[in-house]
């Protein structure tokens, strides 16, 4: 009887393992199909000849595809812009990994994690129409629904977008840069402020986080507080506080670039005491101005 039951226990457990297997497993969000993008809907001009194929991959110097069709806004050159985006879908893996290339134009060729319309995630390419892997960490908003958009708003140098394989995983061909312990790295400096993303895969040199500083701007001490702003290659201007100079938190960028043309250059920033900008509905709480 004993052994009976152990036989009907292995085989109930080797009944469940495919149901377990399957529940973990990776679920596309980018699936095209034929000569269009399916239901995902798509603006302006960057997508409207559908996805590259793999006969177009040696024209447009497309390297490392997993799939036989990438989402691209190069078929026509870097003229054309626009946007593509698709439905909504809830989240329900722990990544949402993807392969990239393209241009490096941060908010103008990218690949964006949208939820209620606002940008939870983004990244861009790197110069190269060889896509590298990369994913994002998306544990925190768990079972909320969301969207993932490209975006190719530049043209000329560059201006396109390549993605592949947009997947929701627990099992992402790259970890996030920022899944490492952040300011403890045996090699980072401990004392000085250092950007969350400056590292450069080893292995791979083509493949990079670009997340350096340049200068530094409108250094200012307010309720507490010490802000740091910096600009990041004319993109963006890094935005950090501390309350001691030693422990910072990088915060979102203060502003971004307006397009891949201008560029975000030096400035400063001020506490407006007197609200003479009349930024600040509230008297007592004076707005920081940076420009």
């Amino acid at each position: 009887m004993k052994i009976l039951l152990r036989h009907g226990l292995l085989l109930a457990a080797l009944a469940l393992a495919p149901s377990l297997r399957a529940e973990n497993a990776d679920l596309p969000v980018g699936k095209f199909g034929g000569s269009d993008y399916g239901d995902w809907r798509a603006t302006g001009t960057a997508f409207r000849r559908g996805p590259a194929v793999e006969s177009q991959f040696a024209a447009l110097e497309i390297e490392n595809a997993t799939d036989h069709q990438v989402a691209s806004s190069e078929i026509e050159g870097d003229t054309p812009q626009g946007t593509l985006t698709s439905p909504e879908f809830k989240l329900s893996r722990h990544y949402v990994a993807f392969r990239i290339g393209g241009g490096d134009y941060e908010r103008h060729t990218c690949i964006n994690l949208l939820i209620k319309g606002k940008i939870v995630r983004s990244a861009t390419g790197w110069r190269s129409d060889r896509l590298a892997p990369a994913s994002w960490d998306v544990s925190e908003f768990h079972g909320q629904r969301a969207q993932v958009q490209l975006v190719d708003e530049a043209s000329g140098d560059w201006g396109h977008i390549n993605v592949d394989r947009i997947v929701q995983t627990d099992r992402p061909e790259r970890l996030p840069v920022a899944t490492g312990p952040l300011y403890q790295e045996s090699l980072r400096p401990q004392f000085h402020f250092t950007a969350r993303q400056w590292t450069m895969n080893r292995l791979n040199p083509k493949e990079r986080q670009e997340g350096w500083i340049n200068d530094l701007n409108g250094l200012i001490y307010y309720d507490g507080e010490y802000h740091l702003f910096a600009q990041r290659w004319a993109k963006c201007w890094l935005h950090a506080v501390s309350r001691d100079l030693v422990h910072w938190t990088e915060l979102e960028p203060a502003f971004w670039e307006e397009s891949p043309d201008s560029g975000v250059q030096s400035g400063t920033c001020v506490v407006d005491y007197h609200n003479t900008s009349g930024l600040s509905p509230d008297p007592k709480t004076p707005p920081l101005v940076a420009f």
